[in-house]
């Protein structure tokens, strides 16, 4: 048996390789011009050059081929492997979202902008159909993002006074760790039960919106009450000078 193996030179990276199956693709007995990297490299490229229309030939391929009774019988079959599955189930969906959530984030966001009404009478009709589950998944999402329903509260007062403004979560969140938890007047760590302060109040012109914003405890906003924050910081220096 022969030691010495023929070499053939790839036409795309131009690199010297042996004459054989593991290198090189093999059609119709011939050996193809290209090494197996480059024909993988080009058609990575291409298929990422060609989603959207891969994508739509798959719809259609899958439509021509599989009508209503084969679509059923193949979400039947995904539905009891889940059921029969469902730790693997659960990380495989886990994995694929995180892979993903960029790019379905993304395509969430344009598809809610182009079908805003349809969105909200889903949604509106969800609700409707599970109450306990949707009651139950808005206790656990507050619950997670306190910052949410602090600032549902602050702008109803604001819309109830006539006042102008609107808080989000986020303006909430970046106030709270920007004074690292801590009460923006007597310092002390917060607990859970932590208010949200219009510096200036309402009743003094204050606006809702995140500059006229500070995070403290629920003593000193109580304290603090309708008075201009420049009374309320002399007196919690001793000073009651007005």
């Amino acid at each position: 048996m022969s030691e010495t193996t023929e070499s053939k030179v790839c036409t795309e990276c131009g690199r010297e390789l042996p004459a054989t199956g593991e290198f090189f693709r093999v059609r119709k007995g011939r050996l193809g011009g290209r090494c197996k990297e480059c024909v993988a490299s080009y058609s990575k490229q291409w298929r990422a050059a060609n989603r959207a229309r891969l994508l739509e030939y798959g719809r259609q391929y899958y439509h021509q081929h599989n009508g209503d009774d084969q679509r059923a019988a193949a979400r039947a079959r995904s539905q009891a492997w889940r059921e029969a599955n469902p730790e693997r189930s659960t990380a495989q969906q886990r994995e694929w979202y995180l892979r993903n959530k960029e790019r379905n984030n993304a395509r969430a966001q344009e598809w809610y902008k182009a079908n805003t009404d349809l969105a909200k009478a889903q949604a509106k009709a969800r609700r409707q159909r599970h109450p306990e589950r949707s009651a139950g998944y808005q206790r656990s999402y507050r619950s997670r993002h306190p910052e949410m329903q602090r600032a549902e509260k602050a702008n109803a007062k604001a819309r109830k006074l006539g006042i102008e403004g609107k808080l989000s979560g986020a303006d909430i969140k970046a106030q709270y760790e920007a004074q690292e938890g801590r009460c923006f007047y007597c310092g002390a760590e917060l607990d859970d039960h932590w208010h949200v302060d219009h510096f200036v109040p309402f009743s003094l012109s204050g606006s809702n919106t995140k500059d006229n914003i500070r995070v403290a405890c629920g003593f000193c906003n109580d304290s603090k009450g309708t008075r201009h924050p420049d009374e309320f910081l002399r007196a919690l220096a001793g000073d009651t000078r007005r």
